[in-house]
Order: C-alpha cells, then structure tokens, then sequence
C-alpha cells in the first residue's frame, strides 16, 4: 500500500510535469493535445471571422448598388415632382384669379392650396432622400 501510494505519486508528478512518460524514457508533453484542440479552435474562429467579414463586404457590395438605384429613383421623382409642383402652382393662381372675379369659392381655394403645399412638401421629402443617399454612398467610397 506504501509503494502504491508512492507510485501513484510519482505518476502524478510526472504527469503535471512531464507528461506520460513511455517505456524508453520519451516523454509526450501533457498539454499537447491540448495546445493541438486550442489551435484547432482558433483557426475555427479565424475561419468564421474571415467568412463573417466576407458576407458583411457581400451586404456592403449589394447596399451600395441598392443606394446607387434608390438615387437614380428619387432623382427621376424628383423631375416628375417638380413638374407636380409647377402645374399645382399653376391651378391655385387660375383658381385665385377665378376667385377674385367672384367664379370661385374660398373652399376650392383651400384645396388646391393644400394639394400645392402637399407637392411642395413630396418635393422636399424626395431632396432629403437624394441628399441622404449622397452622404451614404459618400460614405462607401470612404
């Protein structure tokens, strides 16, 4: 029982230190596998991170020609609207004139007013847009 325990020190001993030791005295570093396991799962991560990095350049590629799109949209918009604006304009100062010579009525007045003011307002909303899109694709040739 003495020599068991002193065995079973000494294998513990070995085993912390040195590793298992064979029958011709070579010695396999304990940790081995383990350094072999840690490798094996940094180079994992590494694989991961590369093809995580690789899907966010893929979304960038496909963000960009999506804003490249939304712009030549909006741009387009922007010519019909304008025209939207001009003609709405152009009813509300027949519409007023009508008005002053009494063949009209405040009412209609109001609504071609407020259809102007909502083009007006369609034509402002698209600007923004266009100059949002121009910081961001911007931003991509950063």
């Amino acid at each position: 029982s003495n020599d068991q325990a002193l065995l079973k020190d000494a294998l513990i001993l070995n085993k912390n230190t040195f590793g298992y030791q064979g029958g011709l005295k070579l010695s396999i570093p304990f940790f081995q596998r383990d350094i072999y396991l840690l490798q094996q799962e940094l180079f994992k991560e590494s694989f991961l991170l590369e093809k995580e990095i690789l899907q966010e350049s893929m979304k960038a590629d496909i963000n960009y020609s999506s804003l490249k799109n939304n712009f030549l949209f909006f741009k387009e918009n922007l010519k019909k609207l304008t025209e939207i604006t001009k003609l709405q304009k152009n009813r509300l100062h027949l519409e007023r004139k009508k008005l002053s010579y009494g063949s009209s009525t405040l009412f209609q007045v109001y609504l071609l007013e407020k259809d102007y003011l909502d083009a007006q307002m369609k034509e402002l909303e698209t600007l923004s847009n266009i100059i949002t899109i121009k910081i961001q694709l911007k931003a991509f040739s950063l």
